[in-house]
């Protein structure tokens, strides 16, 4: 059975949380065409140090993602990508032992600003 941290992880509460402070809609995988002019995007790209079934869990659970902030403006997408950045230094769970950037990139693609940062989430 999937630890509490582990559902999490998987269902994107942390990342919630975490961007509830950007003040932007967040949306997994791809937004709908009706959601605005800014927002932001979530990719899962790995979740690594899963339990196994009658085995308990020595190592930290690992999840990376990529965040990307959607706007139409190259200002505000810096301005919340920085936002984004302070409320992960700022976040604080029991659960969350740290929260890494990996990098960050950034694009121009049909007429919208991508400022992209590759995260990684590690839970006790």
């Amino acid at each position: 059975m999937e630890s509490k941290s582990e559902i999490k992880l998987l269902t994107g509460v942390y990342l919630n949380d975490i961007i509830k402070g950007v003040g932007l809609r967040m949306y997994p995988l791809v937004a709908p065409e009706q959601a605005g002019n800014e927002y932001i995007v979530y990719q899962r790209n790995s979740l690594q140090n899963i339990e196994s079934k009658g085995r308990e869990r020595i190592y930290p659970v690992r999840a990376s993602y990529t965040i990307t902030i959607v706007s139409d403006s190259y200002a505000n997408s810096l301005t919340n990508a920085a936002t984004l950045i302070n409320a992960m230094t700022d976040y604080s769970d029991s659960d969350v032992a740290d929260i890494r950037i990996l990098d960050c990139s950034e694009a121009f693609s049909e007429n919208y600003y991508l400022q992209s940062i590759n995260i990684e989430l590690i839970t006790i």
